[in-house]
């Protein structure tokens, strides 16, 4: 009787390759124990953690320093899912580590004295219900010379004075916190700022000191 089997199918020139390494073998076990455990594997996941805290810190700060804008991108969308766990977060870090946060704040605003007075007069103008903003780097593009006096920035350091912004229209009487309602005027004892108060005095164009 005649064998049909074609000569590449029989079973002695067959080859049996097995690819599957120890390693791999490991893998896939461990794989289908976390599939077929899952609350086993939290528990155990979060054991490790507890007792290697300094090893899960290591490698998340690793990871964030290898992916910093989807890390930054999580975050945000974390703290906009997440107002009230947010705020509580914050409240906690900043109540354990009030020295050094009230030091970073305080060398923060001796750093960025522009920006904070755009912030106070965003604030003040909320409150005040006038509306506008504008930002320092607006502010510094007015000039730094005050438009009362005409002395620079320099100048006024050396006798204790200070460029800030000045509502042309005072909010008082219902001018705008916006950047076209601001001009540079000198603060302090003495400084033109101080001496215009609550007056309308638009000197971008008089030029002269009240």
């Amino acid at each position: 009787m005649l064998n049909h089997r074609p000569p590449l199918f029989r079973k002695e020139s067959m080859i049996s390759i097995n690819v599957m390494t120890q390693q791999l073998r490991k893998m896939l076990n461990l794989r289908r124990w976390r599939e077929r455990h899952p609350f086993l594997n939290k528990q155990r996941n979060k054991a490790w953690q507890d007792s290697n805290s300094q090893k899960r810190r290591e490698a998340q700060r690793k990871r964030r320093a290898l992916n910093p804008e989807q890390t930054r991108k999580y975050s945000r969308d974390w703290v906009k899912n997440n107002p009230d766990k947010s705020r509580a977060a914050c409240r906690k870090f900043y109540t354990a580590n009030i020295k050094e946060q009230r030091a970073r704040v305080s060398a923060w605003i001796k750093a960025n004295p522009e920006k904070v007075r755009a912030n106070n007069h965003r604030r003040r103008a909320r409150v005040e219900g006038v509306g506008g903003s504008f930002t320092a780097e607006q502010f510094k593009a007015l000039g730094n010379i005050c438009l009362c006096c005409k002395r620079g920035d320099i100048e006024l350091s050396r006798v204790g004075l200070m460029l800030v912004p000045d509502h042309v229209l005072p909010i008082v009487l219902g001018g705008s916190n916006d950047i076209s309602n601001i001009q540079p005027l000198c603060h302090g004892k003495g400084g033109c700022n101080n001496r215009k108060h609550a007056k309308y005095i638009d000197y971008r164009t008089e030029g002269l000191c009240a």
